[in-house]
């Protein structure tokens, strides 16, 4: 169920009549809701008639993105079908190649496909749909053999893959049925090879009026596969009191993804803006933007438009050996040994699309200088627009693929005991021990989880742009990324468990356990830059006088700057030797 505000057909046409008690439309509802009569901002006038002239591009967004009530004057209700369709097919062949062989195949594969609306993204309306398209595929092969009674082995190789497309349509309450520029499309784009994306911009309005408008295709349209092939082998020998267990497991991993922000843009009207009207919906009229960012891919620090994609690779190999010794009638032992040999995450694009900050290798005093509105100052100094200054491309230079050292420390045994201490069967206590390793997924302690990282991807904003053909790259202001440790153990549990059962007459059973775990090196994020408790004051003459908590020489109250001033943050980050990027 979707409710929300929207524009008056009037307002549609620029025509903000309704919010005048001195015309004959004027209409209190509005008022009352928040409608700011708009003011010529280059005059401080109002507006004759009070209509607003509209820009074509701004009558695309609407035509587009944002519906017509339905419900009252500004109220849009809609309940839209949401359907998911799914089905899967199974096939199995069982074959026993005389009497010690036997083999099966399975293969099956899947589809799933939704509609999702509002869109997966920020959408409070339903002017844009996303259709998810999710098919997946799986094969296995089991071969078991057995060699003599107390012989056999069992060899399984699989391959599966699971396939994400996400598309944008325009959805049920857009007015054109279309989210494509026409066209009259006349807005400029900061990149010039994003203007080939047919996608209208994404779209922000509010403030000064009765209603809220977030409605766009953001990332879209958006893919992602994620091809695994395993393989394992298990030999069994069984001799005297002994079941002795060999064997392995192989996985050779693989994610292709796209990533990024929007190349189509991002629109943002806001009445808070230096250019504003006071009337968000006729800044956009206007083209009076607060702010216009844009993604882009960059290729040997140029950018080229479009969404950067990694194809990310990882193995991992695990053999293992295991005793079942039966040591007398009333005991018996599980000795264990498995070895994880890890390999990181890591892309194998040419170029890659792997970055990592190293705190070690930065200089602050190679970095941009920042000024008092918290951008980088041009010709001062790195950015992040290269790499450089603790930002380096893993796999390159001595920085090792998946930025992080690899670690063989991944010895893992396994110990367990059954034991009858009076050999009646009806009493046995158990224990066991192990340790078991953990490569972590890919959006956690892997550089798959860095995707976004400058200079690779990079979303610049300009602020305050008067007109939709004035798009023009603005300051740059830092951001955030993802930095991984040069040395990362991989992440462990320590699982371990003692208990006792007893059967009492009557078939009545008992039993009592302790069970506990530990977990050493998992994976977390922190905030690098974050500014220790008890941090007192700094000089920082960049900010005398400029901001609440410093002073006219530049002495600053660090935690009153911090709490009234979010945008100085990054100078004092920069004076510990950190930024939020390099």
């Amino acid at each position: 169920m979707i409710s929300a505000s929207v524009p008056t057909a009037r307002m549609r046409q620029g025509d903000f009549s309704e919010c005048d008690p001195a015309l004959p439309n004027y209409n209190p509802i509005l008022v009352s809701s928040g409608c700011v009569l708009p003011a010529n901002p280059s005059t401080g006038q109002p507006f004759p008639g009070q209509i607003v002239p509209v820009d074509p591009n701004a009558q695309a967004l609407l035509n587009a993105l944002v519906p017509l009530p339905n419900n009252g004057v500004t109220g849009y209700l809609a309940a839209p079908s949401v359907p998911t369709d799914w089905r899967q097919e199974q096939i199995r062949v069982d074959q026993n190649i005389g009497q010690k062989t036997r083999v099966f195949v399975r293969y099956t594969q899947d589809a799933w496909g939704q509609t999702v609306i509002p869109a997966w993204d920020y959408n409070s309306l339903d002017s844009v749909e996303d259709q998810l398209n999710a098919p997946g595929k799986s094969a296995v092969l089991n071969l078991a053999r057995t060699f003599k009674p107390n012989l056999m082995n069992e060899f399984v190789v699989a391959y599966t893959v699971d396939q994400i497309a996400i598309l944008p349509f325009p959805g049920p309450s857009s007015p054109a049925r279309s989210l494509d520029k026409p066209a009259a499309w006349t807005a400029d784009n900061l990149f010039a090879p994003n203007k080939a994306n047919p996608l209208l911009p994404s779209l922000l309005v509010g403030g000064g009026k009765p209603f809220g408008v977030q409605a766009d295709a953001a990332i879209l349209p958006w893919y992602n596969s994620n091809p695994i092939i395993t393989s394992k082998d298990n030999l069994v020998y069984s001799r005297g009191k002994h079941t002795l267990k060999f064997g392995f497991f192989f996985e050779d991993y693989r994610k292709n993804e796209q990533f990024g922000f929007n190349t189509q843009g991002l629109m943002g009207f806001c009445n808070c803006s230096s250019i504003s009207t006071g009337n968000a919906l006729a800044d956009m009229d206007l083209g009076l933007m607060l702010q216009y960012q844009e993604g882009t891919q960059t290729v040997n620090g140029q950018p080229v438009g479009g969404y950067p994609k990694g194809h990310w690779h990882m193995t991992d190999f695990e053999p293992y050996v295991q005793d079942d010794w039966k040591v007398t009638r009333k005991l018996t032992l599980n000795l264990g040994l498995r070895y994880y040999l890890f390999f990181r995450i890591h892309d194998v694009s040419n170029p890659t699309v792997d970055s990592n900050f190293f705190p070690n290798l930065y200089d602050p005093a190679k970095q941009a200088q920042l000024d008092a509105n918290g951008n980088l100052i041009p010709g001062t100094g790195q950015t992040y627009q290269t790499y450089g200054n603790g930002l380096l491309a893993c796999g390159t230079g001595g920085v090792p693929q998946g930025c992080s050292q690899p670690s063989y420390s991944t010895l893992a045994p396994r110990f367990g005991f059954a034991y009858d201490p009076w050999g009646t069967g009806k009493t046995v206590v158990r224990g066991r021990y192990g340790i078991y390793y953990e490569k972590g997924n890919g959006n956690e302690s892997n550089t798959e989880g860095t995707e976004g990282n400058p200079p690779v991807s990079l979303a610049p904003t300009a602020n305050n742009v008067a007109g939709y053909q004035n798009i023009i790259p603005g300051a740059l202001a830092p951001v955030s990324m993802n930095a991984l440790p040069y040395q990362e153990p991989w992440g462990s549990m320590q699982q371990f468990s003692v208990g006792l059962q007893h059967e009492f007459p009557g078939n009545n059973l008992l039993g009592l356990s302790y069970v506990g775990a530990l977990g050493r090196h998992l994976a977390r994020s922190r905030d690098l830059d974050q500014i220790p408790i008890g941090v007192g004051f700094m000089n920082v003459p960049a900010l005398a006088g400029v901001v609440p908590g410093c002073d006219a020489a530049g002495n600053c109250n660090v935690q009153d700057v911090l709490i009234n001033n979010e945008v100085q943050n990054t100078y004092f980050l920069a004076y510990r030797g950190y930024v939020e990027s390099p």
